[in-house]
């Protein structure tokens, strides 16, 4: 069931950009499984608001962007992690700041 709270919105984004650190260092440590967590709470955060307020959809839309962006980086298997990682350490970097 999806709301159209923006507090919600604007809790689930500060939620997730407060764990950006930490996904940057989990994953440092594994792979794919930490990408995938990524992908699906990015995913989470673009439905929890189904009619977003002039202030939030700019913010619902770089985050969309980089919903998109984070599976392409996923997807690529055949680049070593490492150069996949930086990549999705720049884009996760833009939505922080």
């Amino acid at each position: 069931m999806q709301s159209s709270d923006p507090y919600l919105f604007s809790t689930r984004l500060n939620t997730l950009k407060k764990a950006i650190p930490t996904w940057i260092t989990n994953l440092q440590g594994t792979g794919n499984m930490e990408l995938n967590q990524v992908v699906n709470e990015l995913h989470g955060l673009i439905h929890d608001v189904s009619d977003p307020t002039p202030d939030s959809a700019h913010v619902r839309s770089q985050v969309g962007s980089l919903y998109r962006r984070v599976q392409s980086i996923q997807g690529r298997h055949k680049e070593p992690y490492q150069s996949r990682l930086k990549e999705l350490e720049l884009e996760l970097a833009k939505l922080r700041a």
